[in-house]
């Protein structure tokens, strides 16, 4: 791992309370009925040639229904070669199929980007491993991001489980990738704080992540070809709407890096 990074999350695990929330993964937790959600994503890290990188994705969410929510997300980036702008848009909707008290939950999930460069945000991880560096080509990047999303509460809502199959697909080919993420709320609250949302939720998280491969070249886990990280990320959300969550996310295949994300927003019911 870069030193300088690897201060970085140490500083910022330390500095700021003990909190958790997943920033790769999805749940099958849904924005209820006419809840909204305003939030800030942030990357920030090294690329595959040691060059600095700050990215930010800023998201509208929006609960349609307590089955179908709507998110459209406009996303900023900079690197040492490129000045921060703005490189693009991607519109997403979830849509679970069961209610929240089934067995398993699925979900699924469906996104569209268009964007000018290829960011340098860390959204997913699918196929094989990308050479990304300080200059990125301007050229249109246009994709279809697909998740099925299966998950699972336990100890009466307080321990989630969860699994992501993700694809991204273009015109040249569909990308695989996966994420496994365990979730455990660390605060205490009863069925009725819990359905009333009066008292402030606290979260820890281990989340595992990588690509498996593409339709052209095969799939694989070759840790030689493929990314792979695992993440501990930490979460707050308070009483009043606002949330804040970050994590350390570090590389653990040969072609893997490591970087640092944060995310700050507030809901509003």
């Amino acid at each position: 791992m870069n030193r300088k990074l690897s201060a970085l999350l140490m500083c910022s695990l330390l500095s700021l309370p003990g909190i958790a929330q997943n920033m790769i993964h999805y749940s099958h937790h849904l924005e209820n009925k006419n809840e909204m959600g305003f939030y800030v994503l942030t990357d920030l890290g090294y690329l595959n040639d040691q060059s600095p990188y700050f990215a930010n994705i800023f998201e509208f969410e929006y609960g349609i229904t307590d089955f179908w929510t709507t998110e459209i997300k406009l996303e900023t980036a900079a690197t040492s070669n490129i000045p921060y702008e703005y490189i693009g848009y991607r519109i997403e909707n979830r849509f679970r199929l069961l209610s929240e008290s089934s067995f398993i939950v699925p979900v699924l999930y469906a996104e569209f980007e268009n964007l000018s460069i290829e960011s340098p945000f860390v959204q997913e991880v699918t196929g094989y491993a990308k050479n990304r560096t300080g200059n990125l080509a301007y050229q249109k990047e246009r994709e279809l991001e697909t998740r099925i999303i299966l998950g699972k509460d336990f100890d009466h809502n307080r321990a989630n489980i969860g699994i992501n199959w993700i694809n991204t697909s273009n015109l040249e080919a569909t990308q695989f990738g996966y994420s496994i993420r365990i979730t455990y709320r660390l605060s205490s609250i009863d069925e009725k704080d819990l359905k009333e949302e009066i008292k402030t939720r606290t979260y820890a998280a281990i989340e595992m992540y990588g690509g498996l491969g593409n339709t052209v070249e095969g799939m694989s886990i070759n840790p030689g070809l493929t990314e792979h990280y695992v993440a501990i990320n930490y979460g707050i959300k308070f009483r009043n709407g606002l949330r804040c969550s970050f994590g350390g996310h570090i590389g653990i295949s040969r072609v893997s890096r490591d970087y640092f994300k944060l995310k700050i927003g507030y809901s509003l019911n």
